[in-house]
């Protein structure tokens, strides 16, 4: 079971969108040892934890707008998130890096993948990723786990096996479907599919 956005009670809960190395640290210690955290990054080029969206809801403005002086004062950066995954044995990452609409997406998309085999994280820091085009772009993958997010769009009748593409099977190591759309009929669908490796992961997120 997964943290999402680094939240300890939740979306709805009124909590700052602000991720900090304290809170992950003390969820931690209470036994929260996996986290799906979303990334941004700033004007400055530093990439940093936290849902742009929720950021932007919270503070009037768009994350990827800010400088780095503009960040919400102790927001955790990507590179001390990793840091904590080497000092933390059981600390496990799904990384989300959004802004997949600007240019710069693959530069930093190819930053956030040396960052983690650079310091031998392959086994538990992983990230989404949406297309099996832009995971191919990267070129190596250098060790590191790619997944594919499998969204409903709020659709409770979403069929989430209609995103399955062959091209995923080559690129992906495994795949996110929401609970809402982990059907049989999805179930089915990744059965089906030509994966070049076995076993298949899955991570089923709400």
């Amino acid at each position: 079971m997964f943290s999402h956005c680094g939240r300890a009670r939740g979306v709805a809960s009124g909590e700052s969108a602000v991720v900090t190395a304290g809170r992950v640290e003390a969820m931690y210690a209470r036994g929260v040892a996996a986290f799906d955290m979303d990334l941004f990054w700033s004007t400055g080029g530093t990439l940093y934890v936290g849902h742009p969206r929720l950021l932007k809801e919270e503070f009037g403005r768009d994350p990827f707008e800010w400088s780095d002086t503009q960040v919400p004062r102790g927001t955790l950066t990507v590179e001390r998130l990793l840091d904590l995954a080497g000092e933390l044995p059981r600390l496990t990452l799904a990384l989300d890096l959004k802004g997949s609409t600007y240019d710069a997406y693959p530069i930093y998309l190819a930053r956030l993948r040396d960052m983690v085999a650079r310091r031998r994280l392959q086994r538990r820091a992983w990230i989404w990723v949406d297309s099996a085009e832009a995971v191919a772009a990267l070129g190596p993958s250098n060790g590191v786990r790619f997944g594919k997010p499998l969204r409903d769009g709020g659709d409770q009748h979403a069929d989430c096996a209609s995103q399955i593409e062959g091209a995923d099977a080559r690129r992906f190591e495994f795949l996110g479907p929401s609970a809402t759309c982990a059907s049989a009929r999805f179930f089915a669908a990744a059965a089906a599919a030509p994966w070049r490796r076995a076993p298949r992961h899955l991570l089923v997120w709400t």
